[in-house]
């Protein structure tokens, strides 16, 4: 704000005054972190030590707020994953039993486990019942409790999921029958669950890859959640709508809004002229960037050591991705739930090494069904190691793939 409110202190390393410390990508939680620094430093000194029991919450919220990961952030989460893999939280240790999820101090958790098995389920207290859920969980000292609020969650979780699959299959047709030929993708439903409405607005936004919005209509004013594309600076144009809003946050690729039902035609039309405007003459051809092209036999367990030292990945710090040309498909096979998940067998097309490389893709129902066995590929992936069971092997986890003999 122009003017700031009068208080004791104002904790924001945003804030330009005359401190020469500022890191403006640190998450909620790691300013959280850097004022219990401060208080220990000043009045409990002798404790300092303890704070490293708070990181595995640091790199928990860091993580699931999607910052980037430098500078100090890359430093907290790395150090907190550790802490996570021998947490004393007796809510976390049961969620993690509930839900499956491996984790201990011979299998510490990289960063996609806590954006895609950890974080769903903690945020789907707020998103199908209340934020204090997880919050009674995360403190709760007594194990018979934690178990019962964990199960609790991971029902909520269950829901979450159900509803997110059944709002995005309504929403996917809305778009096909309304929006293919337009380069902003605006939805307004009722019936929409306002805790579903941010997750369906990145699956639209991603598989169309148009700047979309979802929104909860209420019956005085609607809530929603928009999710961008690179082209789009998508806080930067909602800005320039700001009269039309009640209220409104986030950044560049993710936001949130609150809006008067009697607003939002006019909001729709003023943000899709913007974004006409910003997108004209633009290539919104989806692009996949490839770090590094490589042969099978450059694939081994010192490649994939290496590619750790890289780690906590995430924004700011993305995996590296590869690109294989020329393999042949040995085997394929459909799992998971509904056939969703593709397994390939590869080995090299055009020479003599006999190694066969596995490949798993995770959601690709309806994408590569028409590939078979003995078909030629180029395949872009990540690389990292699967310990499944306690058995190290390579994975290649897939990105995309195109067929070489079509």
């Amino acid at each position: 704000p122009p003017e700031l409110p009068k208080a004791l202190a104002i904790i924001n390393p945003k804030l330009k005054d005359s401190s020469d410390y500022s890191v403006e990508n640190l998450a909620g939680v790691g300013v959280a972190f850097k004022l219990a620094q401060a208080i220990y430093k000043t009045f409990l000194p002798e404790k300092m030590g303890q704070l490293k029991w708070l990181l595995d919450l640091v790199a928990i919220g860091t993580v699931a707020d999607m910052v980037p990961l430098i500078g100090e952030n890359r430093i907290l989460v790395k150090y907190g994953l550790l802490v996570l893999s021998k947490t004393r939280r007796i809510g976390l240790q049961e969620l993690f039993k509930t839900g499956r999820i491996f984790i201990d101090e011979s299998n510490v958790p990289d960063t996609q486990k806590i954006s895609f098995q950890i974080a769903p389920r903690i945020n789907s207290a707020s998103r199908m019942s209340h934020a204090e859920d997880a919050l009674k969980l995360l403190s709760e000292n007594n194990r018979v409790s934690a178990r019962t609020m964990s199960l609790e969650l991971e029902n909520q979780n269950s829901r979450r999921q159900k509803e997110t699959t059944q709002v995005s299959a309504e929403a996917e047709v809305i778009v096909k029958k309304s929006f293919l030929n337009k380069k902003f993708i605006f939805i307004a439903k009722e019936h929409f669950p306002i805790g579903t409405v941010g997750l369906v607005a990145g699956k639209i936004a991603n598989k169309f890859n148009k700047p979309t919005a979802i929104l909860k209509k209420g019956e005085v004013e609607s809530k929603g959640s928009f999710r961008s594309i690179p082209q789009i600076n998508i806080i930067d144009l909602i800005e320039k709508t700001g009269d039309l809003l009640e209220a409104y946050g986030g950044h560049s690729q993710a936001a949130g809004i609150t809006i008067k039902n009697e607003n939002l035609k006019k909001f729709y039309e003023k943000l899709n002229r913007l974004i006409e405007e910003e997108l004209e003459g633009k290539n919104l051809s989806p692009e996949i960037e490839i770090d590094q092209e490589l042969k099978i036999e450059d694939i081994d367990m010192c490649l994939v050591a290496d590619l750790k030292k890289m780690e906590p990945f995430g924004q700011g710090n993305k995996e590296p991705i590869f690109v294989i040309r020329n393999l042949l498909v040995e085997d394929l096979k459909w799992l998971g739930n509904g056939e969703k998940h593709l397994k390939l067998f590869l080995r090299s097309a055009n020479t003599n090494n006999p190694n066969i490389l596995e490949a798993i893709g995770f959601n690709l129902s309806g994408k590569f069904s028409d590939l078979k066995v003995g078909d030629e590929i180029d395949l872009v992936f990540n690389l990292s190691k699967d310990d499944w069971n306690g058995n190290e092997k390579i994975q290649m986890k897939i990105i995309d793939l195109r067929l070489r003999n079509k």
